[in-house]
């Protein structure tokens, strides 16, 4: 499963973005300062002190003091472990592969910056040992003081769903008051949220509630907070095509409308979907997508709101990277 994640850089404007789980290998390109759709040239970034080169799926978020960082397994071997990579503040250049823990995952991931300040990662559990019963089960684990590489052991969360109802692909964003707000589909590829109680540490999950409104059969999701403080969600629907809903009240599951996102011609279907916030807390998304102009390589795009009004209109999608 091919996958995307973004992070903000420090001391700059700009965005990095990261793509993995795709057989040309992991990469990443990053915002040059001269707008939204200005990008560096995409580069490996390899996984090169594993047995394998490369990221397969791969999260990644700001620790509390700013510092960027990326989370994932190798595309093979290792046995799903997860290794983690970050850029220190006021440096240019990532640290080399660090095993941060050797509890398997499976073939989604993501991370999420807590309201107290601890970053908290999420995923979904493999098949173990030929068994399928803990198979699906997200499982989760987050740092032990903030800005540490030090993380807890991995845990079931409580309440998700789990075999028979099994944990797909899985997204985090924070709510305008910092609290974290978790998506996933499941193996019936509906789509399920739950959040964060309140700002405070230690405190539970809300309920999984599945979205009032399902769009369809849900592949991924991908969720963010726009400038104007209302939450907007994504998902990828099985085929490739892609939705979007903005929830008038947050958090909640409710959902009143669906609306398809027009895509360039000849692009489709998508594969992977990743949401980044722009200095000035605009939105921008980012897409994997087919090329059928070209054929049917897999191309990177992206497109912006436009303003931080409310009535914004998004930008046209922009090619950032073609043959990924």
């Amino acid at each position: 499963m091919s996958s995307l994640a973004v992070v903000n850089l420090p001391g700059s404007d700009n965005l990095q973005l990261f793509v993995g789980g795709y057989p040309s290998g992991s990469i990443t390109l990053s915002q040059t300062g001269s707008g939204p759709g200005s990008w560096t040239a995409a580069s490996l970034f390899p996984l090169s002190g594993t047995s394998a080169s490369d990221f397969d799926c791969i999260a990644a978020c700001q620790n509390e003091n700013g510092v960027p960082q990326v989370w994932g397994p190798p595309t093979v071997g290792t046995h799903g472990w997860v290794y983690t990579r970050y850029r220190a503040l006021g440096g240019t250049t990532w640290t080399q592969p660090a095993l941060l823990s050797a509890t398997p995952i499976g073939n989604a991931m993501a991370a999420g910056l807590s309201a107290p300040g601890r970053v908290q990662l999420f995923a979904n559990q493999p098949e173990i040992g030929g068994s399928s019963n803990d198979a699906g089960k997200l499982i989760t684990c987050w740092q032990s003081v903030p800005n540490q590489q030090s993380f807890n052991a991995w845990s079931t969360m409580a309440g998700a769903p789990t075999p028979g109802n099994a944990t797909g692909a899985v997204a985090v964003h924070n709510l305008p008051d910092k609290r974290l707000q978790l998506w996933c589909c499941t193996s019936s590829n509906q789509l399920f949220t739950c959040w964060k109680e309140s700002t405070k540490e230690n405190v539970p999950w809300s309920t999984w509630t599945a979205a009032s409104l399902q769009p369809g059969k849900v592949l991924s999701a991908a969720g963010g907070v726009r400038a104007d403080g209302r939450v907007e969600v994504w998902c990828l629907l099985e085929g490739g095509s892609l939705v979007t809903s903005i929830q008038s009240s947050w958090p909640s599951a409710s959902v009143s409308s669906w609306e398809p996102v027009p895509l360039p011609a000849g692009v489709g279907p998508v594969y992977a979907i990743a949401v980044g916030k722009l200095s000035d807390t605009r939105l921008q998304i980012f897409i994997l997508a087919a090329n059928t102009r070209a054929n049917d390589a897999v191309d990177l795009y992206t497109c912006w709101q436009s303003s931080t009004a409310a009535s914004a209109a998004w930008s046209a999608w922009t090619q950032l990277a073609t043959s990924i």
